[in-house]
């Protein structure tokens, strides 16, 4: 009976080996998968349409201020330039779609496209890593219409763009204040030449204060927005906005601690302002980020780009005649064969019929939700056998435990759960984000430690009150390893559903991004429960070993 009870152990510990492996091999490579994401549209994009017509505007500036939050922006005190834009232009809260990291936030601004869509990284990678967009951009159109285009930014947007699509460019590699100066020595002569009808300025100090300098609470992120706001009112005295239309955001915003890349409103929400020619002032509520390049587009009278899910803000701007005479047949064209492309590129059957009463962008959009949602939901009904069976699996060990034995590993895992959620939530106020991420190594450390916080209370809790120490050693010692094996079960139903809605690894499709974080937060957990287990269950064992035991 002892030999088979150290068998089941012995198995059980193996198995948590395994499952310990391979959260390790997911953990591990979760970022990575993020990074060689790509959209199923990479290599078959979309074919471009026609243009619109004449240009509303002698020329159009975009200024990404990159990392601006909403607050920060209106925030007379600190960006009155801004201030004075916002009463003279209009002024809208920009909308946008996780993940928040700059690379896909730039993609978006490029293409009109989501990150799902717009072939860049979902997540930041190193510059070498950067792909070079195959999705059609704002500067390719508007440089097929014949518009000089030029750019000064980060090094990023360099690795993006095709160098055939900006006549003039300056990238800076670094990300600060100095290399602020730089971009706007860069800009500021281009700013001086009417003939260039098109061009990005990017700013990004704002972004370094938020990661290095503190984050939106520190009086150094007030700074940088201030100086930045002042770069602005540098540029107007080049702008003739009877002539020219001056356009104002960002790529994301901030969470109040510093950092983004996550599903938080804050990340999500950026500033938009526009001044000039043809501009209506006031403000205006349902914006997206996907708007602001097909907009340009159209202010500039060329063609959409072909995988823009956006709209183009007629209420906001007003735009040549013909333009708007052609607008809603080349945008109902451009939404076809973008659906068209798309539901190829996925391997699903589009219904011709189910496109004749589309009309709107947002009718084309839902479509191609429809379309995600039908290959998702087939995928999902075929990884829903596998964990039907591991879950029966999980159902038929609780039943071998026994009732009371059941219920007290129950009960010291709901505390382990609540000691890691209260510091992650309560204590340390760290939302379920990626942007709570600053770096791999931090995410590791703080997993590390409150896993094994957690577990530690909760095992010197349940080994006084179980009088495990009264047991023999190698109880003792099965013990810490039951302990881990209740806690990774309970993680793994976390990565089980996760894995049944998205699968492991993001493919065709992005998941959920909070969901994907408190799927890693899970799997880093698991890696982290068995050492853990091994550790204080040896500590018991050597308590066990000089502990009197009663006599019977």
């Amino acid at each position: 009976m002892k030999i088979h009870i150290k068998l089941i152990d012995i198995a059980v510990f193996l198995i948590l080996a395994l499952l310990s492996g391979l959260a390790f091999f997911l953990a591990n490579n979760t970022s990575q998968a993020f990074e060689n994401f790509r959209s199923p549209l990479t290599d078959n994009p979309p074919a471009p349409g026609r243009p619109l017509g004449d240009p509303a505007v002698r020329r159009v500036i975009l200024v990404v201020i990159d990392g601006l939050r909403v607050d920060t922006a209106l925030d007379d005190s600190t960006m009155p330039t801004l201030a004075f834009l916002r009463s003279q232009g209009a002024f809208a809260v920009s909308q946008s779609k996780a993940p928040s990291y700059s690379l896909p936030g730039y993609a978006t601004l490029l293409t009109g496209a989501w990150p799902d869509f717009n072939s860049a990284p979902a997540f930041n990678t190193d510059f070498e890593r950067i792909p070079a967009l195959t999705q059609d951009t704002l500067f390719k159109a508007v440089r097929d219409r014949g518009i000089q285009t030029a750019i000064a930014a980060y090094h990023w947007f360099g690795a993006l763009l095709p160098k055939d699509q900006v006549i003039y460019a300056y990238y800076d590699p670094q990300d600060d204040r100095a290399a602020d100066e730089r971009v706007m020595a860069a800009a500021l002569p281009w700013l001086e030449q009417p003939e260039i009808g098109f061009l990005l300025i990017h700013l990004d100090q704002v972004d370094y204060a938020g990661h290095n300098e503190g984050g939106p609470r520190d009086q150094r992120w007030l700074e940088a927005a201030a100086r930045v706001d002042q770069y602005v009112d540098m540029s107007l005295s080049r702008i003739d906005l009877n002539q020219d239309l001056l356009i104002i955001t960002s790529d994301h915003g901030h969470i109040l601690a510093g950092g983004h890349g996550g599903k938080d409103p804050d990340t999500l929400s950026e500033p938009l302002i526009l001044i000039g020619k043809g501009v209506n002032p006031g403000e205006y509520s349902g914006v997206k980020m996907v708007d602001i390049p097909v907009t340009i587009a159209a202010l500039l009278g060329a063609r959409l780009p072909a995988s823009s899910q956006g709209r183009v803000l007629t209420e906001i701007v007003n735009l040549d005649e013909q333009v708007l005479s052609n607008l809603p047949a080349i945008q109902n064209l451009q939404q076809k064969t973008l659906l068209s492309a798309y539901a190829r590129a996925v391997g699903e059957t589009l219904d011709s019929r189910s496109i004749d009463g589309l009309q709107s962008v947002d009718d084309y959009q839902q479509a191609i939700e429809k379309i995600q949602q039908s290959k998702l939901n087939r995928e999902r009904l075929g990884r829903a056998i596998p964990i039907l069976l591991l879950l029966a699996g999980l159902v038929w060990l609780v039943i071998r435990l026994g009732q009371r034995r059941a219920v007290r590993l129950l009960a010291v895992t709901a505390a382990y759960w609540a000691i890691f959620l209260f510091r992650h939530a309560v204590a340390d106020q760290i939302p379920f984000s990626f942007s709570s991420i600053s770096s791999s190594d931090s995410f590791v450390f703080y997993v590390i430690t409150t896993t094994g916080a957690a577990f530690g209370f909760v095992w010197v809790l349940s080994f006084i009150l179980e009088r495990i120490y009264q047991s023999s050693s190698w109880q003792a010692f099965c013990y810490g390893i039951e302990l881990s094996a209740s806690i990774t079960s309970s993680l793994l139903l976390v990565c089980l559903a996760y894995f049944l809605c998205f699968g492991m690894l993001p493919t065709w499709i992005l998941p959920d991004m909070r969901f994907a974080y408190i799927n890693l937060l899970a799997l880093t957990q698991i890696v982290f429960i068995l050492p853990a287990g091994i550790f204080f269950g040896g500590i018991g064992a050597v308590i066990t070993r000089y502990t009197p035991k009663p006599v019977e």
